[in-house]
């Protein structure tokens, strides 16, 4: 076995002449070159598998790492404000723009935490709401009772029992629904805060050399498929903004 793994990694013409030079009859050697032969063919059988394997494995990581990006381009031409945000960032500079990009996230939750209520609380609610009786005046907007205390849009109008359609209907637990509800909220909340505090980490403390906004990567960053003349303005201003915060953060200012 040692001498038929020493010859398999051989070229055709050493392997040949290793097994000639060897001490055994016509026949052993005759017999030593069809195992080696049938070895070597196995291998690189089992290489070209490998090859096809990775091939295929590479392709389908081009595949993801297209799809992320077409994405993540989606995503970004449809972001709320997009536009205004860059233009915020570009003439009043990052601390300015994070107040907005805050404003923005609370919006988002705010959605999010009106359908999980309006599905899973206000909608039971109006399938066993009875017909309101009080009488509508326009004063509601301004007092909050009268004919609002009926309706959906005041909290004591909401029931902490089980709601059940019929004997043999399907009940729905409005306790488990406030609890569940406001717990998917409360969660949410929490681990998007924990995922951009881990990458606010990431970006200034574990690799501050690719993520940060140095001099060195503003000045040796512009990007050159940028043509549209409002988009060069936006560039340029975003770039002599970063710079002045830079500078301002360090001990001698902009002085």
């Amino acid at each position: 076995q040692k001498l038929i793994a020493s010859l398999i990694p051989m070229t055709s013409r050493d392997r040949i002449k290793a097994i000639r030079n060897q001490p055994r009859t016509m026949e052993e050697k005759r017999n030593l070159r069809k195992i080696v032969d049938k070895e070597k063919s196995k291998q690189t059988h089992r290489i070209l598998q490998l090859n096809c394997c990775i091939q295929c494995l590479n392709s389908i990581s081009r595949a993801y790492r297209r799809s992320k990006n077409s994405l993540s381009e989606i995503l970004n031409s449809i972001s709320l404000w997009q536009k205004t945000l860059k233009i915020i960032g570009g003439k009043f500079g990052t601390s300015v723009l994070s107040y907005f990009n805050f404003l923005r996230w609370l919006l988002k939750f705010n959605i999010f935490s009106f359908i999980l209520n309006f599905g899973f609380i206000i909608i039971p609610q109006f399938t066993v709401a009875e017909k309101n009786t009080l009488q509508f005046t326009g004063l509601e907007f301004f007092t909050g009772v009268g004919y609002f205390r009926d309706t959906v849009m005041y909290y004591g109008f909401y029931t902490n029992s089980t709601i059940q359609h019929g004997n043999s209907g399907a009940s729905y637990n409005m306790q488990l629904a406030y609890i569940f509800t406001i717990g998917a909220c409360l969660t949410t909340c929490f681990f998007s805060l924990l995922f951009s505090m881990a990458k606010y980490f990431r970006n200034n403390f574990i690799n501050p050399h690719i993520y940060s906004g140095g001099i060195t990567k503003l000045i040796f960053c512009w990007d050159f498929t940028v043509t549209h003349e409002k988009a060069v303005k936006l560039k340029q201003k975003n770039l002599s903004t970063e710079i002045r915060e830079n500078l301002s953060e360090l001990p001698g200012g902009l002085t």
